[in-house]
Formats: structure tokens, C-alpha cells, sequence
């Protein structure tokens, strides 16, 4: 599958929509995931993107006081339940 049919089947992801706003989403290649995740093979998310994320999604209830608590609990979240909210 190439880059093009990867964000043809994404179009619904974009047209999400949170507070009136698209939330959009980028495609990102393997290789600067594992750069991003700090080539931590058990890292599900990405730290700088989730941090960015939650705070632009979640105004007024996240910020830089908190972020790190929330962000900390995420974690907490095993793996196993993570992938099945995403698959089904």
C-alpha cells in the first residue's frame, strides 16, 4: 500500500470534527515514528504529538500544568485494550 492509498482511506479520520474544528491528521512514514517515539519499540504513542494534541483538543481542560498527569495515565492504559478500541 502506498502513501496515496493509506490517506484515501483515512479521508473520514479528517473529516472528524471536535468543538466545530477538523481535527485532521498527518500520515507519518515508519521511520520518523521510531525517531519520534525515541526508537522506545514500546512506546505507543508519540510524546511531543501527544502532548501538542491534548492540549489543542482538550482547551481549557489541559495545559502545561497537567499535561504530564494525563499523559502519564494514558500509559497507564494497557496496550491490549488500546489496540482493540482501534481495530474495532
Amino acid at each position: 500500500m502506498n502513501k496515496e492509498e493509506i490517506s484515501g482511506d483515512m479521508k473520514l479520520i479528517t473529516e472528524k470534527r471536535c468543538s466545530g474544528e477538523v481535527i485532521g491528521w498527518e500520515y507519518i512514514p515508519s521511520v520518523d515514528l521510531d525517531k519520534l517515539r525515541g526508537f522506545d519499540i514500546k512506546e505507543f504513542f508519540t510524546p511531543l504529538v501527544l502532548e501538542k494534541k491534548l492540549k489543542e483538543l482538550n482547551k481549557g481542560v489541559i495545559a502545561d500544568e497537567n499535561v504530564g498527569d494525563v499523559m502519564r495515565r494514558l500509559k497507564l492504559i494497557p496496550l491490549n485494550f488500546l489496540w482493540k478500541q482501534i481495530v474495532s
